[in-house]
């Protein structure tokens, strides 16, 4: 009996500091300002995110690998060499980002280029053979298989075989230089990967 009257004092008192009114002018804290500061980049974030997926861009490139030839003219093209499986999706017109044997794209960017044409078959060993000069070459270039020839105009060129590249600097790139070319087959916008059959 003597605790249950304890309890029911413990009670009545614990109602009275609750609804004491000298605390009802008091402000209830809910969260810690640095709460709120972290839900506030955390929202900026999102909205940058959806901001960024329905307006910016993500390139779809096709990497392949060629050499810097010199036309008849005395002017330098860039011959870079397709498998038939990504020959389907390059066509005239794309632009190329290429990077010469010996030039690190970090240090220098990339040097770039239009796609002029692609073959519409594939080339024998004996064509690669006498288009570059070089049998151990043209063996090398064919050890995946036959391959079609897509051919690059060269952008931002002085006249003397001197490019302007990606990062600002002026330089030559002399003939017979193996590189790497990313062919730019499309553009998409980063939700479209969130779609069915967007990837």
């Amino acid at each position: 009996m003597q605790n249950k009257a304890k309890m029911k004092i413990f009670r009545t008192r614990a109602m009275e500091k609750v609804f004491s009114a000298e605390d009802l002018d008091q402000t209830l804290k809910v969260t810690q300002p640095t709460g709120w500061l972290a839900l506030l980049i955390i929202a900026v974030l999102i909205l940058a995110t959806l901001v960024w997926s329905l307006t910016g861009s993500l390139s779809v490139k096709v990497g392949a690998a060629g050499i810097l030839l010199e036309d008849t003219d005395g002017r330098q093209k860039a011959a870079i060499f397709l498998p038939l499986s990504e020959q389907t999706e390059v066509s005239p017109g794309m632009p190329v980002q290429i990077t010469p044997a010996g030039f690190s794209p970090q240090e220098y960017g990339y040097l770039l280029g239009i796609v002029s044409s692609v073959s519409r078959y594939p080339l024998s060993l004996q064509n690669l053979t006498t288009l570059l000069k070089n049998d151990a070459l043209a063996a090398i270039f064919c050890q995946s298989g036959p391959q079609y020839l897509a051919t690059i105009e060269l952008q931002n060129d002085d006249g003397h075989k001197n490019y302007t590249w990606t990062s600002g600097q002026t330089l030559p790139v002399s003939t017979g230089t193996l590189l790497q070319a990313n062919i730019i087959v499309s553009e998409k916008k980063p939700i479209a990967l969130l779609m069915p059959g967007g990837n």
